[in-house]
């Protein structure tokens, strides 16, 4: 699972890359390197009641594509990210007898395709906030929002700063995994250079 994650990944940002930047006036790619904090809350053995299973924290490598429509402001993003993630810490079951028995590490990656509006009161700045579909280890879905700032040194390069947070779930019995009710929340925090295409 894991080594599929990358080119899965790369191919979803080339396809929506492809499908809609014709028909926007400006396109923008930004690599980010962020970190993020994640929280799994899992359904007990006793059904209907919940508790934080995992804390987990790692950092975050990753490439956002937003493209605009400057005569109204309307944007689509299509973001992709590979997370190394640590494990702080995991709680019992407070309703099981079983014991712990996981990694404390390792690498999941999610991805977004987000709608919303870019602010652009000058050539030099952008305000982008967006929501959508999001997809976490090609198991949990969930919606995401998402806010990203751009300020451009010259007419194709910047500095990009953005914050999200999603908020997932997922249940039954996906590939190999007989999944109770899961729910995650997940915020990141990213910087990277920003180009115009």
């Amino acid at each position: 699972m894991k080594k599929i994650f990358l080119p899965i990944f790369v191919f979803f940002l080339l396809a929506v890359s492809g499908l809609f930047a014709s028909d926007f006036n400006e396109n923008r790619i930004a690599p980010t390197l962020g970190t993020g904090l994640f929280l799994n809350i899992h359904e007990s053995v006793k059904k209907g009641t919940f508790y934080p299973k995992q804390v987990c924290v790692g950092p975050s490598l990753g490439v956002d594509s937003i493209f605009t429509m400057k005569k109204n402001g309307f944007s689509l993003m299509a973001n992709g990210s590979v997370i190394p993630i640590f494990i702080i810490k995991e709680n019992q079951d407070p309703y099981s007898t079983a014991m712990l028995n996981r990694s404390s590490f390792g690498v999941v990656g999610y991805f977004e395709l987000l709608f919303g509006y870019t602010y652009s009161p000058n050539e030099n700045f952008n305000l982008t906030v967006a929501t959508g579909p999001a997809s976490f280890m090609l198991v949990y879905l969930g919606l995401d929002v998402k806010l990203n700032v751009e300020y451009y040194f010259s007419k194709k390069s910047g500095i990009y700063i953005s914050a999200g947070n999603i908020f997932g779930f997922t249940h039954g019995k996906i590939w190999d995994w007989n999944l109770d009710w899961n729910l995650m929340n997940s915020t990141t925090f990213s910087i990277g250079p920003v180009f115009r295409l």
